[in-house]
């Protein structure tokens, strides 16, 4: 067992623990304050103890003889993002791309109709928009476009995206609570 410092104790009972974790095929330990930089490769199990940050990944499969594993068993696709579909690029399919890579930017720019007061719900704003977006696995994803415009009175909406790669475009009507 390492120690930090000579003078700093260890508990007997957590030593004694560590020593019969060894016995029973458990060697190794990673304590409090350790700080891990690259991949971890187990032909086994893993067992950490406490709150950890993960960039990278894990391989815990038994075959070590791959020179490179897998970039997909690297990182659990519970971790994985996805864009596509009416709530990050409506001209994509629904999660069409996905990985633990992702590049997602809208932007927006508002412009307010002034000149036009609608009765119960003031002047409808203009917005137009440029949606850069994708997903990948183990590399930088490449970058789907859409552009469009909205039009928005109150919580209503109508919206128009276009798709200046592929040529598909999209309208949609809606409600959004947000300004």
């Amino acid at each position: 067992m390492w120690r930090r410092d000579a003078d700093q104790s260890v508990p007997e009972e957590r030593v004694e623990g560590v020593r019969q974790m060894a016995q029973d095929g458990e060697v190794t330990v990673v304590g409090q304050g350790a700080r891990l930089e690259g991949t971890i490769v187990s032909a086994g199990s893993l067992r950490i103890d406490g709150h950890f940050v993960v960039s990278g990944g894990f391989d815990l499969s038994d075959d070590r003889t791959r020179p490179e594993s897998d970039l997909r068993t690297r990182v659990p696709r519970q971790r994985w993002a996805y864009v596509g579909g009416p709530g990050s690029v409506p001209t994509l399919a629904l999660l069409q791309f996905g990985g633990d890579q992702l590049v997602y930017v809208d932007g927006r720019y508002n412009i307010p109709i002034e000149q036009l007061k609608l009765p119960f719900v003031g002047p409808p704003i203009v917005t137009l928009r440029e949606i850069l977006a994708g997903a990948d696995v183990g590399t930088f994803p490449s970058i789907s476009q859409s552009m469009g415009v909205r039009l928005a009175a109150s919580v209503i909406y109508v919206d128009f995206m276009f798709d200046p790669d592929t040529r598909y475009s999209k309208f949609g009507v809606g409600l959004s609570f947000a300004r």
